[in-house]
C-alpha cells in the first residue's frame, strides 16, 4: 500500500508541476519539466509493476553419476534493489541412489508477486560393468568336450543382479585355436567384455595307477611278484598296453628297491608311477612292534611306561600335539629308548586332510614341537586313519599324492598289520590280548596298533600279558627305526 501512495504522490505533482510551467508555453522550462514528468511517470511505473528477481546458481540442467554425492547449489534472489536470497523456498529432491529424472523449484513471493525458476537433475548409470576371468587368460586343452570352464567374476556399481546378464560366446579361430567372449550388460545396457584363448592341444599324461601298494614287502630270498599296474589317458582311454618298467628287486639282497612303471598315449606324452620294494632281512621275521596312539595322557601313557620298563621292551608312540603339562612324558619316552613318531599336530580329518599343504604342515608343525622338546628329529610317521583311509574322500585322491608325498620329503610312514581294536571293537581286556595274539605271525614283521589316549585301561591291562606272550612263543619285540621295513596298506583314495 506505502508503495501506491508514494507512486500517486509522486504522478499528482508531476502533473501539476506539467501544467504549472506549461504557461511558459514552448519555453526551455516547459520542455526540461515536461521530460521529468516523463522520467518520474516511468520511474514510479518500474517500481510499482516489478516482480522479484530469482537466478539459478549454476545450470538449468545437471547430470550426475548414480550413487555419487549431489552437491545443490541453490539459487539467488533480488527485489527492489535488496538481496532477498534467504527468502527463497525449495521444493523437491533428489534421490542420487535411485535412476530417473528430477525436478527442483525455486521461488519467492514479495508483495504478492511470485517469481520461480526450475533445476533439471538427472541422475544416470554410464559406469561399464567389471568382469575378471578366473584361471588364465590362453588356456590348453586336451578337446572341447574335456574343456573345463574356469569361469568370471563380475560387478557392477549399481545393478545387483549382474551376474545373470553374462552371455558366453565360442568363436573357432582355425587351428584347433577358440576364443570365448564374455560379455556382462547391466540394466542400464553399459557393457565389457573379456576374451579367453583356447587351444587344443594334448599335452596331458596318462595317469598310471599301481595294482597293489606304493610299498611292497619281500623277505630275503623270496620271490618277488610284480603286482604291475594300469593307465588311462584323458583322450585314449585305457593305454595299459603301453606300459614299460624300469627297475629291479635283487631278493638276495635287503635293501629298498624302485619300479617305475611308464605309460605314453598317441601324442607322446608319459606318464609314470613308482612303487617301492622292500628285501626283509631274514632275521627280521617274527619281530613285534608295539605302538600306541593318540598320546601322550596323563591317565595311561606313564603306567604303559612303567610296564615297558619293567618287562625291558621298547615300543614306538605316535603322539598328537601335547601340552606343557605332558611335554615331560613326550622326554619320559625318548630318555627311556622307545621311539617317538609323529601322528600329527592335529587328529581333525576334515582339517588335515584338505590339501597336501595342510597336511605337511600337519607334520612339520609336530615334528619342529619334538625336536624343541626332546632334541629329536623324527622322520617316522602315521597317518590320522592309516593310509587306507576313507574319511579323506572328501579329498579326492589325498591319499595317493600323499603317500609320495611324505616318502619324497624324508619321511617313512608305518601302518600296521594287526589291531588291538582297543579304539573300537573290543570291549575288554581280554578281547585286546586276543585280537593282537591271534594276529602275530612269525613269518613277518607284525606292526601293532594300540591306543594310549585318556582312559583306555583295555590296553594297559592287556599289555603285560601281550608281552609275556610275545616272549614266550619266540617274538622279538623292537622299536621302529628308519631301518624298519614299512607296513603299508593299500591305499582307499
Amino acid at each position: 500500500m506505502k508503495y501506491i501512495i508514494i507512486f500517486g504522490i509522486m504522478f499528482i505533482s508531476s502533473i501539476i508541476l506539467f501544467f504549472t510551467l506549461r504557461e511558459f508555453k514552448k519555453s526551455r522550462i516547459a520542455i526540461i519539466a515536461s521530460i521529468w514528468v516523463l522520467v518520474l511517470a516511468f520511474i514510479g511505473g518500474k517500481y510499482f509493476f516489478e516482480k522479484p528477481i530469482i537466478n539459478l546458481v549454476g545450470h538449468e540442467k545437471e547430470t550426475i553419476r548414480v550413487l555419487n554425492p549431489y552437491t545443490e547449489e541453490g539459487a539467488n534472489a533480488q527485489y527492489h534493489f535488496q538481496d532477498v536470497t534467504e527468502d527463497i523456498e525449495k521444493t523437491g529432491e533428489v534421490d542420487t541412489a535411485t535412476l530417473g529424472t528430477y525436478e527442483i523449484e525455486y521461488s519467492i513471493t514479495k508483495d504478492k508477486k511470485t517469481a520461480k525458476v526450475k533445476r533439471v537433475v538427472e541422475v544416470i548409470d554410464d559406469v561399464e560393468p567389471v568382469i575378471t576371468l578366473k584361471g588364465e587368460e590362453n588356456v590348453i586343452a586336451s578337446s572341447m568336450e574335456l574343456y573345463v570352464e574356469p569361469g568370471y567374476d563380475v560387478s557392477d556399481n549399481f545393478d545387483k543382479t549382474i551376474n545373470e546378464k553374462v552371455t558366453e560366446e565360442l568363436v573357432e579361430l582355425g587351428n584347433n585355436i577358440y576364443q570365448k567372449v564374455y560379455t556382462a550388460t547391466d540394466d542400464s545396457g553399459n557393457k565389457a567384455s573379456v576374451t579367453r584363448k583356447i587351444e587344443i592341444k594334448d599335452i596331458v599324461p596318462p595317469i598310471v595307477s599301481l595294482y597293489g601298494t606304493g610299498v611292497e614287502n619281500v623277505y630275503q630270498d623270496g620271490t618277488y611278484n610284480d603286482s604291475w599296474a594300469y593307465a588311462n589317458d584323458d583322450l585314449d582311454g585305457d593305454v595299459s598296453d603301453t606300459i614299460t618298467v624300469s627297475g629291479s628287486v635283487d631278493t638276495s639282497k635287503p635293501g629298498m628297491y624302485k619300479i617305475t612303471y611308464y605309460a605314453k598315449d598317441k601324442s607322446g606324452n608319459t606318464g609314470s608311477a613308482e612303487r617301492t620294494v622292500q628285501v626283509i632281512d631274514k632275521e627280521q621275521a617274527g619281530t613285534v612292534y608295539l605302538t600306541f596312539d593318540d598320546g601322550p595322557s596323563t591317565t595311561i601313557t606313564p603306567h604303559i611306561l612303567d610296564i615297558l620298563k619293567e618287562e625291558n621292551v621298547k615300543a614306538t608312540f605316535f603322539i598328537l600335539n601335547y601340552s606343557d603339562s605332558t611335554e615331560y612324558l613326550v622326554k619320559r619316552i625318548v630318555n627311556e629308548g622307545h621311539t617317538i613318531a609323529i601322528h600329527g599336530y592335529s587328529h581333525d580329518y576334515y582339517t588335515i586332510y584338505k590339501s597336501e599343504e595342510t597336511y605337511m604342515q600337519n607334520l612339520s608343525q609336530l615334528r619342529e614341537k619334538i625336536k624343541a622338546s626332546t632334541g629329536v628329529d623324527t622322520t617316522i610317521t602315521r597317518f590320522p586313519g592309516g593310509s587306507s583311509n576313507e574319511v579323506s574322500s572328501y579329498n579326492p585322491g589325498i591319499m595317493t599324492r600323499l603317500v609320495k608325498r611324505v616318502i619324497d620329503e624324508g619321511y617313512r610312514y608305518y601302518d600296521w598289520n594287526v589291531s588291538s581294536g582297543d579304539a573300537g571293537g573290543a570291549s575288554s581286556s581280554e578281547a585286546v590280548y586276543q585280537n593282537v595274539t591271534s594276529a602275530l605271525k612269525h613269518n613277518r614283521s607284525n606292526v601293532v596298533l594300540m591306543h594310549d589316549f585318556s582312559g583306555n585301561t583295555k590296553t594297559l591291562n592287556a599289555l603285560k600279558d601281550i608281552i609275556h606272550y610275545c616272549k614266550n612263543n619266540g617274538f622279538v619285540i623292537d622299536k621302529i627305526t628308519t631301518d624298519t621295513p614299512m607296513i603299508t596298506h593299500r591305499v582307499a583314495n
